[in-house]
């Protein structure tokens, strides 16, 4: 196996394992339980990358307890300091799909009562809103004060028409009713109910109506799913020959200048509460200046002759990552990433020497602008704001051609700037 084949297939890997791992990792934040007897315990829950609403939790009461794994049977509720509150009822759960794929002309209204902990997303006055996903979809449910029969389903049953997805109607008429009883009807509340998706942005919008100012609502701790960041960095990337060329010779010298660039970026947390897997989108410009000398004595003239290639040219790229955070912690992280680069090369300075005076310049060295690789990368985060980290490319092939080929690999060292 080839050093490139193998880069290939450790990066290929690590975009698998990766992920795998975030879900196998503890990541214990402070919390509270309620047991089933009532009693209110604090102390540490391991937060997880959830796509499903949890049943069971890890819990312990410090650092150094043992963890406990408590589920339905075991408590009333529990909640994550900034990250979720959860409480058990007895509920109906409609069964009916939700993408498009499942969807047919008929409604699914098959159902059954589970219990279940819901995730409350808001407590208001005049009502409350809770979710609950499973492996079908996600439910949203709403509760007056008082009323002790449990959180109510609001029910959505779509289906095709048309090749159009219909139902919404019925959840939105139930969230009207609700606005009216509590006096409201606003020319907001109609226009928030007339273009009403079965999404928690929207259902939430409209119980806040309802629900009006409330200084005491409890409103979960604000964190944002995304961020944007802007670094600098220095890079350099060495240029090899390969086979039937003086630059391929040992002893050949390479010389490369670690020179600026400047990186712009995305981020979106697979959860943003957790933070442990992010998706990054990351652009960046750099200028490249790589030299290659090979000095020959020949024997029938009694002198030395020099070959070389002096090579300068602005890189743009595009680089999606997965990025993992091994040690992950509000204040400090240290973390590895995985991704593909899309690339291009503007040549500023492209000219090949031979030893007899030839010379060749960028039309006759014909090298690839366009390309496509991997790369890989390790740093730490400091204080919420500050990245830095050192991230290698491997080779990229400039010219392949049956007596030679020339390349390039680029190692960076950067810090970014991450704007919350």
């Amino acid at each position: 196996m080839t050093r490139s084949t193998a880069l290939k297939f450790l990066l290929s890997a690590l975009t698998i394992v990766i992920p795998s791992i975030a879900f196998s990792q503890a990541n214990y934040k402070i919390g509270f339980i309620v047991r089933a007897i009532g009693d209110t315990s604090g102390g540490l829950i391991d937060l997880k990358e959830w796509e499903k609403t949890p049943q069971t939790i890890h819990f312990k009461k410090d650092e150094t307890s043992k963890p406990e794994k408590l589920g339905l049977e075991e408590l009333q509720a529990f909640g994550i300091s900034g990250n979720g509150f959860f409480e058990k009822h007895t509920v109906n759960i409609t069964l009916g799909a939700m993408r498009m794929a499942g969807l047919s002309e008929e409604k699914d209204t098959t159902s059954e009562t589970r219990t279940i902990f819901l995730e409350v997303i808001e407590k208001g006055k005049n009502v409350s809103l809770y979710s609950y996903t499973d492996k079908i979809k996600t439910r949203f449910y709403i509760q007056k004060p008082g009323i002790d029969t449990g959180p109510e389903e609001l029910q959505y049953y779509p289906y095709l028409e048309n090749r159009k997805v219909r139902g919404a109607e019925i959840f939105a008429n139930k969230l009207h009713l609700l606005a009216l009883a509590n006096g409201v009807n606003s020319s907001k509340l109609i226009g928030r109910l007339q273009s009403i998706q079965y999404t928690k942005k929207d259902i939430l919008n409209v119980v806040r109506e309802i629900n009006g100012p409330q200084e005491n609502t409890r409103r979960k701790e604000k964190t944002s799913a995304s961020r944007f960041f802007a670094g600098a960095f220095l890079s350099t990337s060495p240029l090899i020959y390969k086979g039937d060329d003086p630059l391929a010779k040992d002893g050949t010298t390479h010389t490369s200048a670690f020179l600026p660039g400047i990186s712009l970026g995305y981020d979106s947390f697979v959860n943003k509460h957790v933070q442990k897997v992010v998706l990054r989108l990351a652009g960046a410009v750099s200028l490249q200046r790589a030299s290659t000398n090979e000095t020959s004595y020949y024997i029938n003239t009694f002198d030395y002759r020099t070959t070389s290639h002096d090579l300068e040219y602005l890189h743009i790229s595009f680089n999606p990552q997965i990025i993992y955070n091994v040690y992950n912690q509000a204040q400090f992280k240290t973390f590895l990433a995985a991704g593909f680069t899309l690339s291009r090369n503007v040549y500023l300075e492209n000219e090949y020497r031979g030893a007899y005076g030839s010379k060749k310049t960028d039309e006759d060295l014909g090298m690839r602008k366009a390309f496509l690789s991997y790369s890989a990368a390790a740093g730490v985060q400091v204080k919420k704001k500050i990245e830095c980290y050192i991230k290698y490319s491997p080779s990229l092939e400039l010219v392949s051609s049956t007596r030679y080929s020339t390349s390039i690999r680029q190692i960076s060292v950067g810090m970014n700037y991450l704007f919350k």
